[in-house]
């Protein structure tokens, strides 16, 4: 395909767009074309790297604060805080010093229903709040 107002069309007609009803339904193609962005700007690498810096920029107290638009998005955020909002111990040395804790998880805020229905492509967003706490940061690797 030689260009995109070429798939646009054809993708409607595979799903049939017509019969789904919604009247304000976004274009199918919405997502393919969401797809080739991430995909092409490299926005998950981007995201992770991005998070991995934010234990080396942050000072004790400093605040963490992404907004997602998309479940990938979320899904790397909310691990990523998860993954550093607690001590990990090694069970396979069990008199070692755990590896302490380098956020707490503060807050997972979506838009009202006001806020969406003032502005609807919020309502896929999701904010999370994280806070950095005083414990050293690992060392970034690459």
């Amino acid at each position: 395909m030689a260009k995109n107002g070429l798939l646009a069309p054809l993708q409607r007609r595979l799903l049939r767009a017509d019969r789904l009803g919604a009247p304000f339904q976004p274009h199918p193609a919405t997502r393919t074309f969401q797809a080739f962005r991430i995909f092409i700007n490299a926005e998950l690498e981007e995201l992770q790297q991005a998070l991995d810096a934010s234990l080396k920029v942050l000072q004790p107290g400093g605040r963490l604060v992404v907004i997602s638009f998309h479940s990938l998005e979320d899904r790397i955020v909310k691990q990523f805080i998860t993954k550093h909002a607690k001590e990990v111990f090694d069970r396979r040395a069990p008199f070692a010093a755990p590896h302490v804790m380098q956020f707490n998880a503060l807050a997972r805020v979506k838009p009202s229903a006001t806020e969406v229905a003032a502005n609807p492509r919020a309502r896929s967003a999701i904010m999370r709040v994280a806070e950095r706490t005083a414990a050293a940061a690992p060392e970034l690797r690459g």
